[in-house]
């Protein structure tokens, strides 16, 4: 998925700590279908990606650009002590 890739490319840029960054991927598993219906459960949306900070929902690749672009990304994860 383009976004997807976006997402990955742009999170992969940050200076995250040791182990504190994690994509998965759904399509390596058979139960695709579950996942996205518990993501829209949890999140409200079952399209992909769904992003988290933490244990919050920020939305997929629209939102994570957004929230890069108007500085409060890097805030957020130094908030959480996410980044080295």
């Amino acid at each position: 998925c383009p976004f997807c890739r976006k997402t990955q490319e742009l999170l992969s840029q940050l200076p995250f700590k040791e182990g504190l960054l994690e994509f998965v991927d759904i399509t390596a598993t058979s139960d695709t279908n579950e996942i996205q219906d518990y993501l829209q459960q949890l999140t409200g949306a079952r399209t992909v990606p769904r992003v988290f900070i933490g244990k919050e929902c920020i939305g997929g690749c629209t939102d994570l650009e957004s929230m890069h672009k108007r500085g409060e990304l890097l805030t957020r994860l130094q908030q959480i002590g996410a980044l080295k």
